[in-house]
């Protein structure tokens, strides 16, 4: 959550370089996933999937269906939003 606020930050203080007039709209939102195979399908499909091996696939799934057994979810936070920069 630090490094995201940094980047965050560091964002914004590069647009008010440019621009004098800089606001920020933030959307929080999460997920309550009760089901693993969509989260493994999502990861699968992802660019960077193919730097996993098959064991270390493996782990992740191991380890998010314990977090499902534990919690009877996997929570996931969103975190996007907008910069608007006017001159």
């Amino acid at each position: 959550m630090a490094t995201l606020l940094f980047v965050r930050c560091l964002t914004d203080l590069s647009i008010r370089l440019v621009f004098s007039n800089v606001t920020m709209s933030r959307y929080e939102d999460n997920l309550h996933v009760t089901e693993i195979e969509p989260i493994m399908a999502y990861i699968r499909s992802s660019m960077r999937a193919t730097e996993l091996s098959e064991e270390e696939l493996a782990n992740v799934q191991r380890d998010l269906e314990k977090e499902l057994k534990e919690k009877g979810r996997v929570f996931i936070s969103k975190d996007s939003g907008l910069f608007e920069a006017l001159k």
